[in-house]
């Protein structure tokens, strides 16, 4: 479900790599990685009021997160992301794919090939998905140039919305996911989910278009977003161990997840 929701950053992802704009994609993982930690929980919790995760399996999950993003922000130090820092964020998404496969009671090889077993296809699910494909494309496409429209109209860099305004919009699968299951009383779900998109952000997402060009992290990112996403891993973290949010404690992620967004909005801070 994480890997289907990330597909349309994923696609925009390659799109500005491939047009040149570099400093998008460094700024849309770590907004987008912010709006799961701070926003989606924040708002999953303030609903509920009282959110909970039950599973073992959910708290194992912590160290998995913490080191992917820990690694992202470890390459992004230089303030770029080559190829072959690409290639090390895939492997590290391979062994957060090995270290989850005992949590599921169906390995992921046998997943694949159920997915590529051709005799459970049929024509309308066929053309459903290449309806699908074609549609993320060109939405891809026309939020890649949207963005550098507004841009320039603005003078602002393209990294600039697609920390803001884009992540927040790709980030609305997620969203809509994480509250039904969170109006279910489903919190290991709503964590789980949120976990796998965060991992996804900050090793394929930020992987793949690096083979395109090298990807520029800007100062910005650095200065501002990166202390929030250090505040968020700690909350997230501890808040998980406790097992359960209060309507205060989501009400908090939220205004803290707003901060963030009038800070990397105003000028006056980048």
């Amino acid at each position: 479900m994480a890997l289907g929701v990330s597909l349309p950053e994923l696609l925009t992802s390659v799109v500005a790599s491939v047009k040149g704009y570099s400093s998008f994609v460094p700024a849309y993982v770590w907004g987008s990685n912010l709006v799961n930690l701070l926003l989606i929980l924040g708002i999953c919790a303030f609903k509920t009021k009282n959110l909970s995760a039950q599973k073992d399996s959910t708290l194992r999950q912590i160290p998995l997160l913490l080191c992917s993003v820990f690694f992202l922000i470890v390459l992004s130090f230089d303030g770029s992301l080559t190829a072959v820092e690409g290639g090390m964020l895939l492997a590290a998404l391979a062994v957060f794919l090995l270290a989850r496969h005992n949590d599921y009671k169906q390995g992921l090889m046998e997943r694949v090939s159920q997915l590529f077993n051709m005799e459970s296809w049929s024509a309308p699910l066929a053309l459903t998905l290449l309806l699908s494909a074609a549609a993320l494309g060109a939405g891809s496409y026309f939020t890649l140039t949207s963005v550098t429209e507004i841009s320039g109209l603005q003078n602002w860099l393209p990294s600039v919305l697609g920390g803001s305004i884009v992540a927040l919009g790709f980030s609305v699968p997620e969203m809509v996911l994480a509250y039904r299951a969170a109006k279910k009383g489903n919190g290991d779900a709503v964590i789980t989910l949120l976990v796998a998109s965060t991992v996804l952000n900050s090793t394929l997402v930020m992987a793949i278009p690096s083979f395109f060009g090298t990807l520029n992290v800007t100062g910005d990112i650095l200065t501002l977003a990166l202390p929030f996403l250090l505040i968020a891993l700690i909350l997230f973290s501890f808040s998980t161990l406790q097992r359960k949010w209060s309507v205060y404690e989501g009400a908090f992620l939220i205004l803290l997840y707003l901060v963030f967004l009038i800070q990397f909005l105003n000028p006056s801070f980048s």
